[in-house]
């Protein structure tokens, strides 16, 4: 093909493709237009403001419905974490007797159940160690 008259090198569609990545380089990020100034996802209102500018791009057609859909799933998977995340926080903000009275309770084995009892026998049995009459399971 014959240069373009505008480039010293290429050919007009070559020109005309180098022109549109140049001005796609110099464009504000899309993480930037969709983000703001959120740094940090772990709030559901920083997660709404991002999904609520996800929505506003893609209705005018500045991302594509396929990137609107894999960012909308991982933004309902961000949200589903945010539950968990404020367990974290408060347990962080708890003092240190409270988390030793926490783990006490969880880490305390429950005992004299049958549940129990069966747990112990399954150990046992995998283990080779013979059983007792009494600590039989069926007893």
């Amino acid at each position: 093909m014959l240069r373009s008259a505008g480039h010293p090198d290429l050919c007009a569609h070559h020109a005309r493709m180098e022109l549109l990545s140049l001005d796609q380089t110099t464009e504000e990020p899309m993480a930037r237009k969709i983000l703001g100034t959120i740094r940090d996802l772990r709030t559901g209102a920083a997660l709404n403001h991002a999904l609520g500018n996800l929505f506003v791009l893609t209705a005018d057609g500045r991302i594509s419905a396929r990137r609107a859909v894999t960012l909308g799933y991982l933004g309902q998977l961000l949200a589903q974490t945010l539950p968990q995340i404020n367990k974290e926080r408060w347990y962080e903000d708890q003092d240190a007797s409270l988390k030793e009275a926490m783990h006490a309770a969880l880490l305390r084995p429950v005992q004299n159940t049958p549940a129990a009892k069966f747990a112990q026998a399954v150990f046992r049995r995998a283990l080779g160690e013979e059983q007792s009459e009494a600590e039989s399971p069926d007893s």
